[in-house]
């Protein structure tokens, strides 16, 4: 196997040449590694390749205590246990050492979570790999804890002028292409395009209205959740089976083991956050390249769904906002497709309603990797 530190995306200056990985002398002017830390608006920790923290910055000290976050060769699992619980600590043992990564946990203790009456936590971790001068490696880890579940609901307000911000565009497209038919002319492979174009609007235009509401209705509590036993290969074929008469000439791939036991989830909501995941792959690669879609087991209690494009990729400093509510990074390289900011955020709502992550991994001019998790159905662990 590969050294998966051999693609570093970040350089440190170091201090000396011959000075271990570890805290730097507190005497003199600030050196780098720290103030390169302390300047950073998150929560922010540097582990070595055995998972040891060697620095952390201010606002984590202060958070969960200097004598609990600092000292050299502390394990960076049981830090990251005091600042969120069992549940970010897990999240970060995850992160990938070869690339820049995201991945959003719902924290429910440590110091994040200090009660049980209030709901839980979203966090967002991103993991940029770091390398200094004199080719010591390490992973930075920075948390962007979000505002609570209330904040970031947003009032029916909100809601409305989302609605017509993201209808606005196709609904123009609709209605310009209506005036060019009504007014002739056109030769008839002309309309018959069009016409084809308009249907695949409006289609496009409905399914995010139902995501969106449905979204919406989850999140809220209105909706529920099924939890029963999905089989997610096939899954996977009948998606792509009804995706391929919209985006012909892309090539799709699916690996999968045989012996994949079912999962435990919602067959209907896992396909949404499956074609949002494959649509996006397909809108940010060139016409040539495969997608691969990969199903793995993980561990005994989940099933992990990969969506790999070979893209443009995406810019570190976005990593942590692409789940956010509405957000999207740049309008910028998506093959005519157009788009739409809502989708990964719809992902990351169903996938947590069922009890799953979900997160990705990105080098910017190579491609992008998009995954998700879900339970093992009860009995198959």
């Amino acid at each position: 196997m590969a050294d998966p530190w051999s693609r570093p995306q970040v350089r440190l200056a170091a201090s000396g040449a011959d000075r271990p990985v570890g805290p730097e002398p507190t005497s003199g002017t600030t050196p780098p590694v720290q103030a390169l830390l302390d300047a950073c608006p998150m929560l922010a920790l540097l582990v070595d390749a055995d998972g040891r923290i060697t620095h952390t910055n201010g606002r984590l000290d202060r958070l969960v205590g200097a004598d609990r976050a600092g000292g050299a060769g502390r394990p960076c699992s049981a830090v990251l246990a005091a600042v969120g619980g069992r549940e970010l600590a897990d999240c970060c043992d995850r992160a990938p050492r070869a690339e820049p990564s995201c991945a959003w946990v719902q924290v429910r203790g440590g110091a994040l979570w200090p009660g049980d009456s209030k709901p839980a936590v979203d966090v967002a971790v991103t993991g940029t790999p770091v390398e200094d001068d004199v080719g010591r490696r390490g992973l930075l880890l920075t948390l962007q804890p979000q505002a609570d579940a209330r904040a970031q609901a947003g009032t029916p307000s909100d809601l409305l002028l989302l609605l017509s911000h993201e209808l606005r565009r196709p609904l123009s497209f609709i209605s310009a292409s209506a005036e060019l038919l009504a007014e002739g002319g056109l030769a008839p492979e002309a309309q018959t395009e069009l016409l084809r174009a308009i249907r695949s609007e409006s289609n496009s235009l409905a399914g995010l209205l139902e995501a969106i509401l449905d979204a919406e209705r989850v999140r809220s509590g209105a909706s529920v959740v099924e939890h029963k036993a999905v089989a997610l290969e096939p899954l996977v074929r009948s998606v792509l089976d009804a995706m391929h008469t919209g985006h012909p000439g892309y090539r799709i791939e699916v690996h999968a083991p045989r012996d994949l036991p079912p999962a435990r989830g919602d067959r209907t909501r896992i396909a949404i956050v499956l074609r949002n995941l494959l649509e996006n792959a397909v809108k940010y690669s060139a016409v040539d390249s495969a997608v691969q879609v990969s199903i793995e087991r993980p561990d005994a209690d989940e099933l992990q769904v990969n969506v790999t494009d070979q893209g443009c990729g995406i810019a570190p400093e976005h990593l942590g906002h692409l789940f956010q509510r509405f957000w999207r990074a740049s309008p910028a390289g998506d093959n005519g497709w157009g788009g739409h900011g809502v989708g990964l955020y719809v992902c990351r709502v169903l996938v947590e309603a069922q009890g799953g992550r979900i997160g990705v991994r990105s080098t910017p001019g190579r491609g992008s990797t998009f995954w998700f998790t879900v339970p093992v159905l009860d009995g198959e662990q």
